[in-house]
């Protein structure tokens, strides 16, 4: 189990971390993610500024407490997720939920994609949560490294991949 949650940990660091960054990396990014807010409508318009700080407090906290109090770190991850993937699906949002940051491009995913992508970190958070770390040895510390790494890159491009995969024909 040790070096599933390596792994883990690993995937929802660097997601969660690219979230992070994507929303957070300068003053415009956060008052672009808290404008893009106003697809809730269930969301005041005078709580979008603090609910996108929040958030991306929340993504930060994830990732620090994944490697620091593992448990905490992987349930905070797993409500993140479900509170984000029934939000957004509720507000029918989920082909373009700015994951990683406001997007100038027409949404490339869908629903169900969003929520296949959603599926896989949950399954990682739950794990982070309910498994032990146990120390792998070196060489399975470092597979399960580079594949949290490689399902981190898939999870953060799923959208490009999508539209890659769909051809510029869907779009016309």
């Amino acid at each position: 189990m040790g070096a599933l949650h390596l792994s883990c940990a690993v995937l929802l660091s660097l997601v969660f971390g690219a979230a992070v960054v994507g929303k957070a990396r300068s003053r415009e990014r956060l008052r672009a993610f808290a404008a893009e807010l106003s697809g809730f409508s269930w969301l005041a318009a005078k709580l979008r500024q603090a609910t996108a700080v929040v958030v991306v407090a929340g993504e930060l906290a994830s990732v620090v407490l994944i490697w620091t109090a593992a448990r905490w770190g992987g349930l905070l991850a797993l409500a993140l997720l479900l509170a984000f993937s029934v939000a957004t699906v509720s507000a029918d949002r989920a082909a373009d939920c700015q994951c990683f940051g406001v997007t100038t491009g027409e949404p490339a995913g869908s629903t169900g994609l969003f929520l296949t992508r959603n599926a896989v970190l949950t399954t990682a958070a739950a794990v982070v949560a309910f498994t032990p770390l146990a120390q792998p040895v070196l060489l399975t510390a470092i597979a399960a490294v580079l594949g949290g790494g490689l399902a981190s890159v898939l999870a953060i491009r799923t959208d490009d991949l999508a539209y890659l995969l769909a051809g510029p024909h869907r779009h016309t």
